[in-house]
């Protein structure tokens, strides 16, 4: 990884007889491959917290929303991809631990995986059954890489049942993103043109489960994977559905690190030694100087003679030890000893030795090499001088950002092969804790005029705008519709009102329509009821039937209406004349539906010899 020139001096120079500067224990520790550096990138992200949230609150700083744009792509497009990734996929997390991968180890490797159903086929008579219904042992062996049995159809024993992979369909599973260690992952590089090809390395414990014949590896593993654990070989992984995602290094590394990431702690990582030294001297003083050590011995000499020398020693630390018991067991008890004791403290002093600075000056070097501002990552609420340094961390974080937007194409161009759907484009949304209401006024304006468009100003407000278009339409139907229902209801007390007034319903079904209760045995008003007219002499509907209510005086009127539309001419006179002297309103209704009805009949007769089927 370095230059060993750098770490020692030239013994023909007049500096020999200083130390060597370069000659640190950093130095001596520092990772010598790529893999020893993945080694300290999962140290620090599983055992530093307070380094691995400073990179998950940067990674997220950035992922608000995603827009999606493209040639020919409308409202109903974005609307069913945005529902297809973020409610199966739920792509702003995702995202998220892929930037967390980025930038914690400087690679990102992600691969799409298409969900398909293996189903094991007789060669015999044909009989296809999935894998996932069938029992191990019983149903089929897993030997030299084959699926053998008996098949219970033809009842052939001992045959090499045909492996048969089919995709399962769209809308039951969608498909997968699977995150790869970078451990397990090689590359072929080729440093005159930069091109790379990967190779995977399936885990030891993984090879293991395929010989063995796991059922779960053999119903999801793709059957390249048995392969290249067959053929004891790394897996080349398809360029198409694979992305590598890594930090850039300078020119000069490229060669050596042969097309890997590099992550960002090991630009100071000298720091990174410093805060885990400080780390064990921190746990060695909070282990042995925290608590103080505390003595009881007998009294130094006093007044010329020693008081102890005319008593036994042993004596005096048994009854002390036996006081101490005591104590333990019941705080409140009272002690007694015929000897003097002295109490005395030794050591305590941890809160002082802590180097408590020493440490937060150790983790603002590390994370501040790596473009975290302290205010950021410990997350204070001091305002002074946060616009711009928020600012100068966003343009330092730009090119992360950049490479979650790659990632992002290389996703929804895999989803829109997957599902057939039109092809679009997508971009993290801009983002910023410092924009000016100043500035927002101003979007505003712009939109006014036409300059930009409606949903760029008002992004800054966190509000989209296609949304709350749709909102706005949903509002105006519901109020639309409660206005019809006002209306019709309004529509219905006048005519029931004109009804009763010209006499056309009793008062009973005028009262309950309005909702007045019952009228009274001598056929009164009702309780409390003022300002009703006065009831009309009773109707005769016997030969009708009687409507308490106008709903079902309607529902009378569609029965009588039904059985008359098919009767002849003369007996539908007859009978509309008598209903009419003995119910006016009964006639009224049964007319008019007589009349849409035939009207309606009419049109469709019309329309079927225009079609040609009269």
């Amino acid at each position: 990884m370095y230059s060993d020139s750098l770490t020692r001096w030239d013994n023909t120079s007049s500096l020999n007889d200083f130390a060597n500067p370069f000659a640190t224990f950093a130095n001596k520790i520092y990772p010598r491959t790529i893999f020893d550096v993945f080694r300290w990138a999962e140290w620090l992200w599983l055992r530093h917290g307070t380094y691995s949230q400073a990179i998950k609150k940067s990674v997220r700083y950035f992922i608000t929303g995603v827009e999606l744009y493209g040639d020919g792509v409308g409202k109903d497009t974005r609307k069913k991809y945005e529902e297809f990734l973020l409610d199966k996929f739920d792509l702003l997390s995702l995202l998220a631990t892929v930037g967390d991968d980025y930038v914690y180890s400087g690679n990102s490797f992600t691969s799409v995986h298409i969900p398909f159903i293996r189903q094991l086929a007789c060669p015999v008579c044909g009989l296809t059954r999935p894998l996932s219904t069938l029992k191990p042992d019983s149903d089929w062996s897993f030997k030299n890489y084959e699926f053998t049995g008996t098949c219970p159809g033809c009842k052939a024993r001992d045959v090499v049942f045909k492996r048969v992979d089919i995709r399962k369909p769209r809308d039951t599973e969608p498909l997968k993103v699977l995150r790869w260690a970078p451990q397990s992952i090689s590359i072929d590089y080729c440093a005159i043109t930069g091109d790379c090809e990967y190779y995977y390395q399936v885990p030891p414990r993984d090879q293991d489960k395929i010989k063995s014949g796991d059922p779960l590896y053999l119903e999801s593993v793709p059957w390249e994977f048995v392969e290249a654990v067959k053929a004891n070989r790394p897996l080349k992984m398809n360029k198409d559905t694979f992305f590598h995602a890594r930090c850039p290094a300078g020119s000069a590394l490229e060669p050596r690190l042969r097309g890997w990431g590099l992550p960002l702690f090991m630009s100071n990582f000298s720091q990174v030694v410093m805060l885990q030294i400080l780390e064990r001297y921190n746990e060695a003083i909070a282990m042995d100087y925290i608590v103080p050590f505390r003595l009881l011995s007998p009294p130094g000499q006093t007044g010329g003679s020693d008081p102890m020398l005319s008593h036994n020693v042993g004596n005096f630390m048994t009854s002390v030890r036996q006081m101490v018991k005591e104590h333990k067991l019941d705080p409140t008890t009272w002690h007694t000893v015929p000897y003097p004791v002295q109490y005395q403290s030794i050591g305590g002093e941890g809160a002082s030795a802590v180097p408590v600075e020493l440490l937060n000056y150790a983790l603002d070097q590390l994370l501040t090499s790596m473009g975290i501002p302290q205010e950021f990552y410990r997350t204070t609420l001091a305002i002074q001088g946060v616009p711009i340094g928020l600012r100068m961390f966003e343009k330092t974080w730009t090119h992360h950002v950049s490479v979650l937007n790659k990632w992002l194409n290389w996703f929804l161009s895999q989803c829109s092969k997957f599902m057939v759907w039109e092809k679009v484009y997508g971009r993290l949304s801009p983002t910023s804790l410092v924009e000016d209401d100043m500035g927002k006024q101003v979007k505003l304006n712009l939109a006014s005029a036409g300059v930009i468009s409606k949903q760029t100003a008002l992004q800054s407000f966190g509000i989209d705008h296609d949304a709350e278009q749709d909102r706005m339409i949903e509002e105006e139907s519901a109020m639309q519709e409660k206005l019809r229902e006002q209306q019709a209801k309004d529509e219905k007390t006048q005519m029931l009102s004109e009804a009763f007034k010209q006499g056309m319903i009793p008062p009973q079904a005028y009262n309950q329509s309005n909702g007045l209760g019952f009228m009274s045995a001598q056929g009164g008003a009702p309780a409390g009821a003022q300002g009703v007219p006065p009831a009309p002499p009773p109707i005769d509907t016997s030969a009708m039937g009687t409507s308490p209510s106008l709903d079902d005086l309607m529902a009378q009127a569609q029965e009588i209406a039904t059985q008359l539309l098919t009767a002849d001419p003369a007996t539908r006179r007859r009978e509309l004349t008598n209903m009419k002297k003995q119910n006016p309103s009964l006639h009224a209704q049964v007319k008019q539906l007589l009349a849409d009805r035939e009207q309606q009949a009419a049109q469709s007769g019309i329309q079927m010899a225009r079609s040609g089927q009269m």
